[in-house]
C-alpha cells in the first residue's frame, strides 16, 4: 500500500509518501526424491524443516517507511524512515540449530541535492544515517559472522555519500 500527499509549506513544495507491505510466504508442498541411504533407496523431501522456515519466516513479514520529499528553487532534500520487522534466520542454512530470530529494525536516510546549474548537480547523502545494526549474532565466535547475513535491513551499518551529476547537452 503506498499513499501520497502534496502540500505547500513556506517557500517549499512537499511530497509525504507512505509505503506498507506486509508478506506472508507459505510453502505449500515439498517433492520427494530418491536417496541412497545406507545402501537402501529411500524417498526423502528436497527440503529441511529449517529450509522451509527460511522461506516462509526470513523476509519480515511488516515492511514500511515514510518519506518527506522537499524542493526549493535549487535544492532538494530528501528524508526516509525505514522499518523491517523481525526475521527468522537459520544460520549458514546449517540445519544445526544456530536459529536466530532477529528483531525489527529503523533506519534513516538523507539526501540533498544542489542544482548548481542546469547542467551540474551536486548529492551528499546517506543511507542508514543513524548506524544501525541488526542484533549480534549468537554464533558468531562459531562462524565468524559478526551479524546475521540476511538481516534485511542489512549489516554494514550506515553508507554515505558524495556524488556530482554532469548532464551533456
Amino acid at each position: 500500500m503506498v499513499v501520497n500527499y502534496g502540500f505547500d509549506a513556506l517557500d517549499w513544495q512537499n511530497t509525504l509518501l507512505f509505503a506498507y507491505n506486509w508478506t506472508d510466504t507459505k510453502v505449500e508442498r515439498v517433492s520427494l526424491y530418491p536417496t541412497l541411504v545406507g545402501g537402501e533407496m529411500v524417498m526423502q523431501p528436497n527440503l529441511t524443516p529449517q529450509r522451509i522456515r527460511m522461506l516462509e519466516d526470513n523476509l519480515p513479514a511488516h515492511r514500511g517507511s515514510i518519506t518527506l520529499e522537499q524542493q526549493n528553487e535549487a535544492f532538494n532534500l530528501t528524508w526516509r524512515l525505514n522499518y523491517y520487522g523481525e526475521f527468522y534466520e537459520d544460520h549458514l542454512d546449517a540445519s544445526a540449530g544456530m536459529d536466530i530470530m532477529g528483531s525489527d529494525t529503523l533506519t534513516m536516510d538523507a539526501q540533498i541535492a544542489w542544482h548548481y546549474s542546469p547542467t551540474l548537480l551536486y548529492t551528499l547523502g546517506a543511507q542508514n544515517l543513524f548506524d544501525s545494526t541488526p542484533d549480534v549474532n549468537p554464533y558468531r565466535y562459531e562462524v565468524g559472522s559478526l551479524y546475521p547475513p540476511t538481516s534485511p535491513g542489512g549489516i554494514n551499518g550506515a553508507f554515505y555519500y558524495l556524488g556530482m551529476q554532469y548532464r551533456f547537452n
